[in-house]
């Protein structure tokens, strides 16, 4: 593995290098002839209004959310009927597309791109070759690149040096949203940039900073839609390679923030790094502003008297909020206490998405009970969560009775039911007072 193999990449490189490590032999060899021939097989969630979805392959099941490349899966050489489903918000499953006999080839991985959208699907199932590393050149990586973004129906996808001109450099491909490329061999190592414009164009929709190009790799980059700050001219990529195959950043984005007042000020104030938002009343928000990425002071005022300082992280191409609520911990010395949760606003078929953000000094557990439902025949959706606040994920769209308990679930601090409509983004709070606010978007 090369000196540039960062860990993150470990899984996912340790297959294609024992698959590519698997020779043939002239000659008869009983115990080698005989044995078992295996490929590989990803899954790649591009469709931009799914939920997680299933892709059953086989007899096995493999839950992939967008967008997410799920960990490659070794098989043995067949032929393998597959479909995608998911539950609705009834419980129905609903198969979103199937097919039949998908060979699987020995030292061969099949790359599934779920394409189109959840009501237009177009899976894709491109194979590539896993060479020995003996014949491979040294110093190199192969990469590939697949679209599915709705903006941008053509792009134009450079790899280059870190801070080489993009105006004096090649375009590695020309993409048209819903294709695949063919292979490129590109040098490996550290220092590496991806940059992805508008076709024709120097308009960035995408820069991954400095990255590295691990050797003897075999990389996807999947452009899927941007659900940011700047959505409308931007684009996301999915990194086959990283942890969890999850999007890189796009350091051509800002951050964008706002602030919500929970205290017991009639309008608080606030900065963050150098951005200043105007007096927010209490039990609402702000707008969402542009702010700088990484770490910046927060400092929150009323009326010209400062309540708290402290430093948040500000993620680049993200929404976040700032909750602050009147401090009830005394060994915290301010009058208030904030916190920094990240918002997702993607519209998502069948599914809601949620978030909760305890503002109280109390350890708490969440129920979230449904139809007949009971605090003595469920588990707590969250356990024993003290003061900060969740991330996003997707939930049915239903009516939920939420229920804030104590940590031992001897005593029931609050309910709130709440009606989780489809596409909708809620963040439930529970407040400083002991009230639950379910807020939308």
């Amino acid at each position: 593995m090369s000196m540039w193999t960062k860990p993150q990449y470990g899984a996912a490189l340790l297959f294609l290098l024992l698959l590519a490590a698997c020779g043939s032999d002239s000659g008869f060899n009983k115990k080698e002839d005989f044995a078992s021939k295996e490929g590989g097989v990803q899954f790649v969630n591009m469709m931009p209004d799914s939920p997680k979805v299933t892709i059953i392959h086989g007899f096995d099941n493999t839950q992939v959310p967008f967008p997410v490349s799920a960990p490659i899966k070794v098989r043995f050489e067949d032929k393998y009927d597959w479909r995608i489903a998911y539950l609705d918000s009834s419980g129905k499953e609903i198969t979103v597309i199937k097919d039949e006999n998908q060979p699987i080839t020995e030292n061969f991985l099949s790359t599934f791109l779920f394409m189109g959208s959840l009501q237009q699907p177009d899976v894709q199932i491109v194979d590539r070759e896993i060479l020995p590393v003996e014949d491979k050149p040294a110093d190199m990586a192969d990469i590939w690149f697949a679209s599915n973004i709705t903006n941008h129906p053509m792009v134009d996808i450079y790899i280059t040096a870190f801070s080489a001109d993009l105006a004096t450099s090649a375009v590695l491909t020309t993409l048209t949203s819903g294709s695949s490329s063919r292979q490129f061999s590109v040098g490996a190592g550290t220092e590496k940039q991806l940059r992805i414009t508008a076709a024709g164009s120097l308009d960035i929709l995408f820069d991954s900073g400095s990255i590295a190009i691990p050797e003897n790799s075999l990389d996807l980059y999947a452009l899927v839609d941007d659900f940011g700050p700047s959505a409308a001219n931007h684009v996301d990529v999915i990194r086959s390679l990283t942890l969890a195959g999850t999007t890189i950043t796009d350091v051509s984005q800002s951050g964008s923030a706002r602030l919500g007042n929970y205290t017991s000020f009639e309008t608080i104030e606030a900065t963050i790094g150098a951005v200043v938002f105007p007096p927010t009343p209490q039990e609402d928000r702000s707008t969402y502003q542009d702010v700088a990425d990484g770490e910046q002071t927060l400092i929150v005022t009323s009326d010209g008297l400062q309540l708290e300082e402290l430093v948040v992280n500000v993620r680049l191409g993200s929404f976040q909020s700032v909750y602050t609520f009147d401090n009830l911990d005394a060994q915290i010395q301010a009058a208030t206490n904030s916190l920094i949760v990240a918002d997702e606003h993607r519209p998502i078929i069948d599914r809601s998405l949620f978030k909760f953000v305890n503002g109280n000094n109390q350890t708490v557990d969440l129920y979230a009970l449904r139809d007949n439902d009971t605090l003595e025949n469920s588990l707590p959706l969250i356990n024993d969560m003290s003061f900060g606040g969740t991330a996003t994920n997707e939930t049915l769209s239903e009516v939920i009775n939420f229920v804030v308990t104590s940590s031992d679930a001897t005593e029931t601090l609050a309910n709130k039911i709440v009606n989780l409509m489809e596409s909708e983004s809620y963040t439930l709070i529970f407040d400083d007072e002991g009230i639950i606010q379910a807020l939308t978007n």
